[in-house]
């Protein structure tokens, strides 16, 4: 896998994330891996209910290997784990629940 030259990095989706949030939603690890170890992505970007790709891996996925290691390589990354969204809640606030909110 590789990024094409010039990556827009502060591209926003329909949610406001940018290409790191969708990918660590929807278990994309290698892609994950790729942003973080190739690019100077935001790991900590929020998007427009203050969801960080941490927040997102945790709250919309299975809590299978796929999110296991995208979890890790975020927090191995510089991944705040005790960022809030807007509503102040915390990853261990959602852990365990799901998003009822999009």
């Amino acid at each position: 896998m590789f990024c094409p030259a010039n990556p827009d990095l502060d591209r926003l989706t329909r949610f406001g994330g940018v290409g790191i949030t969708p990918a660590s939603e929807k278990g994309h690890v290698e892609i994950v891996r790729e942003l973080l170890e190739k690019t100077d992505i935001n790991v900590n970007h929020t998007n427009f209910v203050g969801w960080t790709p941490l927040l997102e891996a945790i709250v919309l996925n299975d809590g299978g290997p796929k999110q296991q290691a995208i979890v890790k390589l975020l927090l191995d990354h510089g991944a705040n784990p005790h960022m809030t969204d807007k509503y102040g809640k915390t990853r261990s606030n959602w852990r365990g629940k799901k998003a009822t909110t999009r």
